[in-house]
């Protein structure tokens, strides 16, 4: 028997059937995520581990873990039958091409650690599927997940400006202004001399202003824990 691609195992795990299988199985523990039959019902998922010979080790089972979370994430962002059929009806129109996506995707997958990355990026393709971004935004802000610390997306969260001393700035904000999401102002004071006043910045106090950049991605993941 012929194996399914990715894509079209992709769309039918956006099937009704297989919706209350991927919510319950993104709930489960890591140890029970490879137990005999228990993933047969989730098109994807067999097929990754068809395709990929995925096996039991503790890296395997960590990564089906997280592929079920983004899956979960993916069902919970569609918002009526309508838009879950609009779905099913690109992956399988356009097999080849979404194969590629696909393949990417698991990709970021197997490279994030912590269980809520996959989740910004299933609200990334989601964002992605519905035009809100294109491809190429996606992979930009993928990258970015990929490079966020513990606390990170609760800084960029806290508001649309900063201003803070720059000593005392936390590494999670500097963080953010080099992955181009916030950036740096210089506060300036005033020096009065014999032929005026002269504005100099201050070197000790900035100002740190979410860009257009980071302020799509706060959209784009709005409900996020902070």
């Amino acid at each position: 028997m012929k194996e399914k691609s990715l894509s079209i195992s992709f769309a039918d795990s956006l099937a009704e059937e297989s919706i209350a299988c991927i919510s319950g199985y993104a709930e489960i523990g890591l140890d029970a995520v490879m137990e005999d039959g228990i993933l047969k019902d989730i098109p994807i998922i067999s097929t990754a581990i068809s395709l990929y010979k995925i096996g039991s080790s503790i890296k395997e089972r960590h990564n089906l873990k997280k592929l079920l979370i983004f899956l979960n994430e993916i069902n919970n962002g569609i918002i009526d039958e309508e838009k879950r059929q609009e779905y099913q009806n690109k992956f399988k129109s356009t097999e080849k091409f979404r194969n590629q996506e696909i393949e990417y995707l698991l990709v970021l997958i197997d490279r994030y650690i912590d269980y809520d990355k996959p989740q910004m990026l299933a609200k990334l393709y989601l964002a992605y599927l519905d035009g809100t971004i294109i491809w190429e935004e996606l992979t930009m802000y993928a990258e970015v997940i990929d490079r966020f610390l513990i606390g990170d997306l609760q800084e960029l969260q806290k508001g649309a400006q900063y201003d803070v001393h720059y000593q005392k700035a936390s590494d999670a904000l500097l963080r953010l202004a080099s992955l181009g999401l916030v950036v740096e102002h210089s506060k300036g004071f005033e020096v009065n001399n014999t032929c005026g006043s002269l504005s100099l910045p201050d070197l000790q106090q900035k100002d740190y202003e979410i860009t257009m950049f980071g302020n799509k991605l706060i959209e784009i993941l709005s409900n996020m824990e902070a």
